[in-house]
């Protein structure tokens, strides 16, 4: 249930990473950057509503999906506060050492994971080595890309810009999928922008 209602609350990672990063870490942000953070989060709502209006609140949709969110958030925020500790090099040296230490253990504990409990679903990965060859590439980009903007700003902008992804995701869905656009989803996509706007201006 409320799947897509789930997925917006995940994206409450962005104002919990500005809190956490206020209160705990030391940082600041402008009211313009809270600004955006706030925008940000309104848009994704709005995003996450589709064409769900009508379904029924639950709380352990609220519950699980904001606990995602800040789990988030704390590895966004661990993964600037590892990179910085490595102030001897680059900032795009420091993204990759992270990100290496930081796939190398995901991918170990998934493949025991996987060998252990769900051979077949092994077998047939390899089955399709060229297609996980490029979800590979594509994701590791993606995420090299997002520990080295959290290497040199604040989680909390750093996150807040990169729902700009949502506006690609729509256009993908509208015009490869055929898939039609609601009201709110015009409206997200409106405050998506701004929000980006608000924050690369901070």
């Amino acid at each position: 249930k409320n799947y897509a209602i789930g997925v917006g609350l995940a994206k409450s990672e962005a104002i919990l990473a500005a809190i956490i990063g206020v209160a705990l870490l030391g940082e600041h942000l402008s009211l313009l950057a809270w600004t955006g953070v706030f925008l940000g989060a309104f848009a994704i709502f709005l995003l996450s509503k589709g064409g769900l209006q009508n379904s029924k609140f639950s709380w352990n949709t609220l519950i699980i999906g904001t606990a995602s969110g800040l789990c988030f958030a704390i590895t966004s925020l661990l993964v600037r506060q590892a990179s910085l500790q490595l102030d001897m090099l680059p900032f795009l040296h420091r993204a990759a050492w992270v990100l290496v230490s930081i796939t190398g253990i995901q991918c170990s504990v998934l493949l025991l994971f996987l060998g252990i409990f769900k051979r077949a679903t092994f077998i047939a990965m390899f089955q399709r080595i060229g297609l996980i060859t490029k979800i590979s590439f594509c994701s590791f980009a993606a995420s090299l890309g997002w520990f080295t903007a959290m290497s040199v700003q604040s989680v909390a902008l750093v996150t807040t810009l990169g729902q700009i992804e949502i506006l690609f995701s729509l256009l993908i869905s509208v015009y490869f999928f055929k898939e039609k656009l609601v009201a709110s989803d015009h409206w997200g996509l409106f405050w998506v922008v701004i929000a980006a706007t608000l924050v690369i201006w901070a």
